[in-house]
């Protein structure tokens, strides 16, 4: 059975989201008996469904590479190994389409119940045959073993080795103890609220696996914790909690899926297999559709230059709409130039955004504004217009001159930007060589910031190395994506906090830090809105991370297949559901149609 969180987080969820889903433009085919893309506006959740005949195989594409398999690692992190293990990985919490939450009843028999608000703490009940797809239940130790790997505490994972991406829950947790049968509680620090305590992620690796590899002392010895998270980082999964199980992989190539025969979720299987496979961009993927060697894509970015390829291929559904991801280009403050929060606003002020818009996704799809918001899209109830009141993003190369100007800087005889000091300002800019568009918007930069005699070196990031690069810091400027959740709480932590792994710019601001440590002083979802505005309003004056597009996609899927859809709530996007997908079952069909 599902069960619906009606709480007031979900209905504040759902209704940031509504909006932005009723936007969503189609342009699915549809078909006599239901299926298809054309009801995605009105029904999210339940669009191109349908009976489905037992067997088959589908050929999905993952549009980008990974490095490796431990997802709580800030260098294995990326949307796209989300995606490899979204099958198999124990998510608490599925989020459908429309934004509602449901708590996964693959693991628990009851949603988790709020004990004490001070210390914080929550009660799990666990489904007494959650299982990680070997035989082996899920226990206490399991909730454990992914604390410590968040938990950014020598005392629990040496920290180089655990490299948490987030400290938000597990910094926070004071303890786990196993409190009845299947039952277990977390009992966060004295003075921690969280408005998301729900959805904090509980479980992730297994304790068993590890152990099992020879590091049986993690939980006492945090040199061990550190190697067997590296261990999870370098194997592929083995085990699962999910509707599918892993028979093969290759990491950042692809991933053999089969049906999980100790799955005890709500997912019926009926294909015999799923291959995700790495294709890095929209042309060879719209060659594959057409040569029926593929059956599905919901690539992360849309490319204009394939849109009429895309409405012409035979036997395709497709469907455009947004997605969970927003495109934006972040500053490194070790860089020497881009250390000074002056230059930074000055090129944040000459990079055109909307210009950027419209050469790029606008050229895809109608109608696609700048983003001004951080963490909210402009139909969220807590939205606001943080750069209202700032230059940045407008392309006013006499305001950035300004900006430079009164700072010290100085222009030579051939208008080239200078230091205070006399050096001449050059810096490069990165992108991902298999993202047509973003790699085009850092020429747009590279253009525009001429404008005020900067010199940028473009300087592409090779297929599969995002994560790295970001990890490393190894960029001065760079364009790349967060994708998320309808949770707003944890990000501003992981992306901006002083320290934070995930702030791969090595940002250190006394203001945003402030204000972010504010979000988790209240169990309020939307007093914590109005902290994350907060600290979002503290960023622009850093002008550190500029934002550019809600980014907008499309889903493509053989006209057979039944129950693929998109997600804008879940950064597996059409992955999402891999255990209800299937090929039609065409008598079921012609008979609901009698």
């Amino acid at each position: 059975m599902i069960r619906k969180r009606k709480s007031v987080m979900g209905t504040a969820i759902a209704a940031a989201l509504a909006l932005t889903l009723s936007a969503c433009g189609t342009d699915g085919d549809g078909s006599a008996d239901g299926a298809g893309f054309d009801d995605c506006v009105d029904d999210p959740n339940n669009c191109n469904s349908g009976e489905r005949v037992q067997g088959g195989k589908v050929t999905a594409v993952i549009d980008s590479a990974w490095v490796g398999w431990n997802t709580n690692r800030a260098s294995d992190r990326n949307v796209y190994a989300v995606q490899a293990m979204g099958a198999v990985f124990p998510e608490n919490v599925l989020f459908q389409p429309d934004g509602t939450p449901l708590f996964n009843p693959a693991i628990f028999a009851e949603d988790p119940e709020l004990v004490s608000e001070d210390p914080l703490t929550v009660k799990y009940s666990l489904n007494p045959e959650a299982n990680w797809g070997d035989g082996t239940p899920i226990t206490y130790k399991d909730f454990i073993y992914n604390w410590y790997g968040w938990s950014g505490d020598a005392d629990h994972c040496t920290v180089e080795d655990c490299l948490s991406s987030s400290t938000k829950y597990g910094g926070n947790v004071a303890s786990i103890d196993e409190t009845g049968d299947n039952e277990i509680t977390v009992t966060y620090v004295d003075g921690h609220a969280d408005p998301e305590w729900q959805f904090n992620t509980v479980l992730s690796y297994p304790a068993h696996i590890i152990e099992e590899a020879g590091f049986e002392d993690w939980m006492d010895d945090p040199g061990v914790m550190g190697q067997s998270a590296i261990y999870h980082s370098e194997n592929y999964p083995t085990w699962s909690s999910g509707p599918m199980k892993i028979r093969d992989a290759s990491a950042g190539e692809y991933v053999i899926l089969e049906p999980n025969p100790d799955y005890v979720g709500h997912m019926e299987v009926t294909l015999d297999e799923v291959e995700l496979l790495v294709i890095p961009d929209v042309e060879s993927i719209v060659t594959e559709l057409r040569q029926g060697s593929v059956q599905m894509a919901s690539p992360a970015s849309i490319d204009p230059d394939q849109m009429d390829n895309i409405r012409s291929l035979d036997g395709i559904r497709y469907n455009t709409g947004p997605g969970p991801s927003w495109t934006h280009i972040d500053a490194n403050t070790n860089n020497e130039f881009l250390s000074d929060v002056e230059l930074r606003k000055a090129v944040f002020t000459v990079f055109d955004v909307q210009a950027i818009v419209d050469r790029t996704f606008g050229l895809a799809v109608d109608n696609q504004v700048r983003k001004v918001n951080h963490s909210f899209a402009a139909d969220s109830p807590y939205h606001f217009d943080a750069y209202a009141d700032s230059t940045q993003g407008t392309g006013d190369a006499d305001a950035a001159r300004q900006i430079l100007a009164d700072a010290g800087y100085e222009w030579d005889s051939n208008d080239n930007l200078l230091t205070p000091e006399g050096e001449q300002v050059t810096f490069n800019f990165r992108a991902a060589v298999d993202d047509t568009i973003r790699s085009d918007i850092a020429e747009i930069a590279q253009q525009q910031a001429s404008e005020i005699g900067i010199d940028i070196v473009l300087e592409s990031i090779p297929a599969g190395d995002l994560s790295s690069v970001t990890s490393e810091g190894a960029y001065d400027l760079i364009i790349f994506g967060w994708s998320g959740s309808p949770l707003f709480t944890t990000a501003p932590q992981q992306q901006w906090y002083t320290g934070s792994s995930s702030n791969y710019g090595d940002l250190s601001s006394a203001a945003v830090d402030e204000a972010v440590e504010k979000i988790t002083s209240t169990n309020n979802i939307d007093e914590a809105a109005d902290l994350v505005n907060e600290a979002i309003a503290a960023l622009v004056e850093e002008a550190y991370v500029l934002p550019l597009v809600d980014q907008p996609v499309v889903i493509m899927a053989d006209e057979n297949l039944v129950n693929v859809r998109d997600n804008p709530s879940s950064s597996n996007r059409g992955l999402y559901n891999i255990g209800e997908w299937g090929y039609a079952d065409e008598d079921a069909a012609a008979a609901s149609l009698s």
